[in-house]
Parts: C-alpha cells; structure tokens; sequence
C-alpha cells in the first residue's frame, strides 16, 4: 500500500497509537483493504517528534490536511487546488499526488451519495 501512496513508512492505526507521541505522522487516508471488512487509517511516518520541518514541508502538510477534509466532504474542486499547492511546495509529495489524481477521478465519477470517505482499492 506504501507504493500506492508513494511514501516511504506508511503505518495503521494499531502502530500509531504506540508511535503518535514520538514522531510527526500525516493522517493520509481510510481505506477498506481487499479482503478485510473493517476499514483502516494509514498514516504516514514524517519525523521523529521535536524536529523542525521546513516551511515548506510544514505548509504541505497542511495543505494535504485541508485537501484531505474537503475531499471526505466530496468538494472536489476545493481538495484539488490544496494538493495541487502542496505540490508547488513539495512537488515530490507522492501522497499529494495520488490524492489529486483520485480526486479528478471522482469529479469525473463521484462516488455514491451515502460515500464515508473511505477508498475502496480493487486491488492488494
């Protein structure tokens, strides 16, 4: 799943309730994997706790998390031009990348109206 989201350290909920006070993590997605009922937050590993990011890896950080919740509320437009300014800042911030491509995937083919936010790969 890293390599879907082009991270390097890509972790679940289980592995972040131990590491969350110890590192910098970006909540990245929910997702219901192939084969499992229950769906799973994944995280992404940034940096160790205390440590000073750029201004311009914070800023794209907060421009995915703002991308993040306008995509969940299926504002298409809005979650497009926020990953596309985190690319500016970061445009090798792969996560950015695959969530501005779902997203003009689902302004083209919007998910069903009663959608939770959650991405249903078709596979493994």
């Amino acid at each position: 799943m890293k390599k879907r989201y082009g991270t390097d350290i890509l972790i679940g909920g289980n592995t972040y309730a131990m590491v969350k006070d110890d590192f910098i993590l970006r909540d990245l997605d929910l997702v219901r994997v192939v084969g499992r009922e229950q769906c799973v937050r994944v995280y992404e590993l940034i940096a160790r706790a205390g440590e000073v990011l750029s201004p311009e890896h914070q800023g794209a950080l907060d421009a995915y998390a703002a991308g993040y919740d306008a995509y969940c509320r299926q504002h298409w437009d809005q979650a497009i031009d926020h990953f596309k300014r985190a690319l500016e800042v970061r445009p090798d911030d792969g996560p950015s990348k695959t969530m501005l491509q779902r997203c003009m995937d689902y302004k083209d083919d919007p998910p069903p109206e009663d959608w939770e936010c959650v991405f249903e790969p078709t596979t493994k």
